[in-house]
């Protein structure tokens, strides 16, 4: 919980986008020597892949989300305060 709290603002991956996609497709053509089909295929993969892990990533922001309301929820107004300060300190360390 620590690291997920830790993470939910602001340290968040990268979304795939057109020009990762083109690179990382780009790279494995050129280190795997990829026939065209090969290519389509990694595509799709990728694609498939990137997809999922945005559905992983949107379920992970959801936990997050819950598990500091509830945290919230069980705190004083004081501690609330410190808790937000703990959070941003972690979140610190993990920028870093």
């Amino acid at each position: 919980m620590r690291y997920s709290l830790a993470l939910e603002r602001h340290q968040r991956p990268l979304y795939w986008n057109p020009a990762s996609r083109e690179a990382s497709l780009e790279y494995f053509t050129k280190e795997l020597n990829l026939t065209p089909d090969q290519q389509r295929e990694m595509a799709t993969v990728l694609d498939d892949f990137m997809m999922y892990w945005q559905t992983l990533q949107a379920q992970m922001d959801d936990v997050r989300a819950t598990g500091k309301q509830r945290v919230m929820k069980i705190l004083h107004e004081d501690q609330k305060q410190r808790f937000d300060k703990i959070l941003e300190k972690l979140q610190s360390r993990q920028i870093k």
